[in-house]
């Protein structure tokens, strides 16, 4: 096992890993694939991307301060089995770029206001997206492919929370939202729904 180390980068990455933490467009960190790694363990304690090839089955946790939002984008080719947790007091939100993010979760149990975005070209198969309390958002931009059951689950507080989905016609699989309820909305080809 190897160490990685930045300002907001610590992590165990397996023997023989190509990885590099360098700085990127915006000034955040960015973490480097040059090959493959199964099994990184990563802690971001500020916005920080991963980029390059795939990344699996892995873990990443994110632990911000109160007050920040930390922004990890992702613009990997795959992004499989993992799992991003908020383990910090800042707000989260991850930004899926590129390639495929499957069979992973986006976990926060705190009073967060989070929020996870696919953009368009990306494909999303079967993944969990844990939001708990606060104001959640969930967003497929418009040529997104969604395949399998990916479940949305939003915090049983009073938060305002929200899904949308820019086109219908992406999605070839199910979203399925759970704790929909009073001040939330799903919005679908630009038509708002409300709990009623």
């Amino acid at each position: 096992m190897s160490t990685v180390l930045s300002d907001n980068v610590v992590g165990v990455l397996p023997d023989g890993a190509q990885v590099d933490v360098t700085t990127g467009p915006e000034g955040n960190d960015l973490v480097v694939i040059k090959s493959a790694v199964t099994g990184a363990d990563l802690i971001f304690t500020g916005n920080t991307g991963v980029t390059g090839k795939g990344f699996v089955n892995g873990e990443i946790s994110v632990d911000g301060k109160a007050g920040e939002t930390t922004i990890v984008p992702i613009e990997t080719t795959v992004f499989k089995g993992n799992t991003i947790t908020n383990d910090g007091a800042s707000d989260l939100q991850v930004n899926v770029l590129t390639g495929k993010f499957k069979k992973s979760t986006v976990k926060s149990e705190g009073n967060t206001d989070d929020g996870v975005s696919f953009r368009s070209g990306v494909r999303v198969v079967k993944n969990t997206m844990d939001l708990g309390d606060g104001d959640d958002s969930v967003t497929f931009g418009k040529g997104v492919k969604v395949v399998g059951k990916n479940v949305i689950k939003f915090g049983e507080g009073t938060g305002k929370d929200s899904v949308e989905i820019a086109d219908l016609d992406d999605v070839k699989g199910t979203i399925v939202v759970r704790n929909f309820g009073k001040g939330d909305s799903i919005e679908v080809n630009g038509k708002s729904y409300n709990f009623q």
